[in-house]
């Protein structure tokens, strides 16, 4: 029962989310991983998900890892500056930034 309230935790915090949806239509395997999202924060307008993932990218100084279904034109913007930092830096003894991402093969780009 202990394992569960991580669960419990998250779908009561998510409650009215959550009242508009049936979990059973989920694989089992995403219903019990839900307590793993116990201690997340549910972004729910474009300006908030925005900055928080400029937030992220800000922070992120070893490795970045990245899925989406497109690379919005603020990403590259973002994520460039720590790149070309790589770059000018190769051969000495700084620390490299790692940018892996994971993209469906009809991701759209920015055209720049």
């Amino acid at each position: 029962m202990l394992t569960q309230i991580p669960t419990l935790n998250f779908l009561a915090k998510n409650k009215s989310y959550f009242s508009d949806y049936i979990l059973g239509q989920l694989p089992l395997k995403f219903i019990q991983r839900l307590g793993a999202l116990s201690d997340s924060q549910y972004l729910d307008n474009q300006v908030e998900i925005f900055e928080y993932q400029r937030e992220i990218i800000s922070k992120a100084q070893n490795y970045l890892y990245i899925i989406l279904p497109q690379i919005p034109l603020y990403l590259i913007d973002s994520i460039m500056p720590k790149l070309e930092a790589n770059v000018k830096n190769s051969g000495r003894n700084v620390p490299e930034m790692q940018l892996k991402y994971l993209l469906p093969y009809n991701t759209i780009l920015p055209k720049k």
